[in-house]
């Protein structure tokens, strides 16, 4: 009979946790979800996790994730599920039939596993960042990851298929600066898709145009690559 109780208690005891995981996953996704822009996302203490896309983000055919949301770090991509909760079935997936391209920035450390699971057309990802942690090993399944040399270099083995170098790299052309000095990189050919991005801000200056030297003599005039294989742009702000 003692030993009937004891089995029910701990009986008792396991479902009450049970219950307490799935309350406490569900209401923590549910209850921390916020749209902004394009995105959903989970603030954080210290950085913002994008876990989906809003109606407007998965109408898009290019998207470019922030690097700061809320000014903080956007650092993680996906949602790790708790297996104890209550969460949607695709928490964490990023879902659309349009999206083609995304330009994920530097600030990222962490894609998580089906994050892009549901991004049925894409074909390319822009990867800002410098090199390789360890832990960015569930990149966009897209035709091209457009890459700096060092970041391909810092690869294993297994995730260099399909990455290729850019043909456009801007710089932010002051000491300092984040992300070891590079702004924005990207692939473009002649009616692909791209956007040329908006000039950077720096504290304290005045951004005076892109220029084909860091000494900022010749001004830029315009002229994009057009193939694959063109020679490399490299444009370097300028500041007043």
């Amino acid at each position: 009979m003692r030993f009937y109780k004891k089995t029910l208690s701990v009986i008792v005891m396991a479902v009450m946790l049970s219950a307490l995981f799935l309350i406490s996953g569900c209401s923590y996704y549910t209850s921390n979800l916020q749209r902004v822009g394009s995105f959903e996302i989970i603030e954080r203490e210290d950085y913002i996790q994008i876990v989906g896309l809003t109606r407007s983000g998965a109408r898009q055919e290019i998207l470019i994730i922030p690097p700061f949301i809320m000014d903080k770090p956007v650092s993680m991509i996906g949602w790790e599920k708790n297996p104890f909760s209550s969460e949607p079935l695709d928490a964490g997936v990023l879902k659309s039939k349009n999206l083609k391209k995304m330009y994920i920035p530097w600030t990222i450390d962490t894609i998580l596993p089906r994050a892009f699971d549901g991004v049925i057309n894409f074909e390319e990802s822009v990867n800002l960042m410098t090199s390789y942690n360890g832990r960015y090993g569930n990149s966009p399944q897209g035709k091209l990851k457009i890459c700096l040399p060092q970041f391909i270099d810092s690869l294993p083995e297994r995730d260099k298929r399909g990455a290729i170098p850019p043909n456009l790299i801007c710089y932010y052309n002051y000491a300092d600066a984040p992300n070891q000095g590079y702004y924005w990189i990207d692939l473009i050919v002649k009616d692909g898709l791209y956007i040329f991005p908006e000039p950077p801000i720096r504290a304290g200056y005045t951004f005076t145009g892109w220029f084909a030297e860091p000494e900022c003599i010749t001004e830029w005039g315009g002229t994009l690559p057009e193939t694959a294989w063109a020679a490399e742009l490299h444009l370097y702000a300028g500041w007043k």
